[in-house]
């Protein structure tokens, strides 16, 4: 790793933060600072998800208006959703308490983004650029202001991305069917082999320390979400190697995960256009969204607004690239 894939942070930071912030127990620091109880219900933040949601907006980034490119990752921060599409070098701001275009992030080092995800910890956002699954990707960190605090090559691996409890970043690679840990200041943590799955889509670790995952693709024989603990042992799973008892379907390409504080599951189940619900076991509880009721096409990302019980949909039909938003309680 060079010191041109790492470059400096930006300057304007508190004193404390200019003298620990290279430090991990900095972040742990931070971690705890912000670890304060929020009020639940049963399904965690208010959101009980027992009424049919709504659709109360759609958005659409420039590129997306104009030239019909697919909308590839959204997330929430401090209020505003950002969203990057395909072959663009910009982060589009939107507000989501009034549902409208805030502003624009150039970022010239960003070619091609994969996902974005942010940390509410940190205050930044991570973009993944994938220029081709056979060129030198990286990771982009910036700043609520689009500002470059760190990169780093992730070589040939590409995927999707979240944010840990612990403020790392995973990375779920497609092509290697691994996951891959790295640290705020893009060190590699630890890689987690999970080599029995076929073509990794999405994972996020859960404050216990496992991992939810899912994956599958058109030919795999098993399209499915999965935990897995800290040796990639599956411990549960949600499969589609059996059809499952109506109303279910069996799961085609489920592209993306949500949770809610650990209790609930949200699944883009995206050949089925539909959001499937599951409980902490895994266990099917409903079709939250479907392409008959709520007409989706090939939800492919999710982002939940926990402040404004919302659900953020990005829904990549062929001629309609778009960001639904649902109304969830």
């Amino acid at each position: 790793m060079t010191d041109e894939e790492l470059p400096e942070f930006e300057e304007k930071k508190t004193r404390s933060e200019e003298m620990h912030f290279d430090d991990e127990t900095h972040f742990a620091r931070l971690r705890r600072l912000h670890q304060t109880p929020r009020k639940t219900d049963s399904k965690g933040d208010g959101i009980d998800f027992k009424g049919d949601p709504v659709l109360i907006r759609t958005l659409k980034t420039q590129p997306a208006a104009k030239d019909n490119r697919g909308i590839l990752g959204v997330t929430i921060l401090d209020d505003e959703l950002y969203a990057v599409t395909k072959e663009s070098s910009e982060v589009e701001v939107f507000d989501v308490n009034r549902l409208m275009f805030s502003c624009e992030l150039e970022i010239s080092d960003l070619i091609n983004p994969e996902d974005i995800a942010s940390c509410r910890v940190l205050k930044c956002l991570y973009i993944m650029d994938c220029k081709t699954s056979r060129s030198t990707n990286k990771i982009l960190r910036v700043d609520i202001n689009g500002k470059l605090i760190r990169k780093w090559s992730t070589e040939e691996d590409w995927g999707h991305i979240s944010v840990s409890p612990k403020t790392n970043l995973l990375l779920s690679i497609y092509n290697r069917n691994r996951l891959k840990e790295y640290s705020p200041l893009g060190y590699l943590v630890r890689v987690l082999d999970l080599s029995s799955f076929d073509h990794i889509r999405h994972a996020i670790q859960l404050t216990s320390g496992h991992y939810l995952v899912s994956h599958g693709e058109t030919g795999d024989g098993v399209h499915r979400v999965a935990k897995v603990d800290a040796s990639g042992d599956t411990v549960k799973a949600f499969t589609s190697e059996a059809p499952p008892p109506p109303p279910q379907r069996r799961m085609k390409r489920p592209f993306y995960l949500e949770t809610v504080d650990d209790a609930s599951v949200l699944v883009a189940d995206a050949d089925n256009g539909r959001i499937l619900l599951m409980n902490s076991s895994l266990e099917f509880e409903r079709e939250l969204l479907s392409s008959d009721k709520h007409g989706l096409r090939y939800p492919v990302r999710i982002c939940l607004d926990r402040k404004n019980d919302r659900l953020f949909v990005v829904d990549n039909q062929a001629e309609n690239k778009r960001i639904c938003v649902f109304d969830v309680i």
